[in-house]
């Protein structure tokens, strides 16, 4: 019997990107991100590739232009327009960092404690999208705000 849903969850996460497979290759060197086929087809057909990162997709969708995708100045770093950065959680943060600089990608920001509390490291995607890697600490104020709300 499936679990019903009593509050909403992110289902998706949808970047636009330059080249999706290209961006593709790059989240499928994390440890645990798979390819898969589209659970839906996107409107307009635009080329998408989609990957699974435990029980939610990401959609990289090939931008209509090279505007569309590239990063923009705003004042606290490169982002590119309409989106901040995106969180993928893990179970074991030293172990995916250390799997991950040996896949070669390049560490913007090494491993250390946030200031939320949760260990944590950043890369940038071919895209110039920020991706933070984190692991939920009992002490962070994410486990923190779940125990609260209670």
């Amino acid at each position: 019997m499936q679990e019903q849903q009593v509050h909403p969850a992110l289902g998706y996460l949808a970047l636009s990107v330059r080249d999706p497979a290209r961006s593709a290759a790059f989240y499928c060197r994390l440890p645990g991100l798979l390819r898969t086929g589209a659970p839906f087809a996107l409107p307009g057909a635009p080329k998408t590739v989609w990957l699974r990162a435990g029980s939610v997709y990401l959609a990289l969708i090939a931008a209509a232009d090279d505007a569309s995708a590239l990063p923009v100045h705003t004042g606290v770093g490169i982002y590119p327009r309409g989106f901040h950065h995106m969180c993928l959680s893990v179970a074991d943060i030293e172990s995916f960092y250390h799997d991950v600089c040996a896949q070669g990608l390049t560490i913007e920001r090494p491993l250390q404690t946030g200031a939320d509390g949760n260990r944590q490291f950043w890369l940038r995607d071919p895209d110039g999208y920020p991706v933070e890697l984190m692991e939920l600490s009992p002490a962070g104020l994410q486990l923190a705000d779940r125990r609260a709300s209670t």
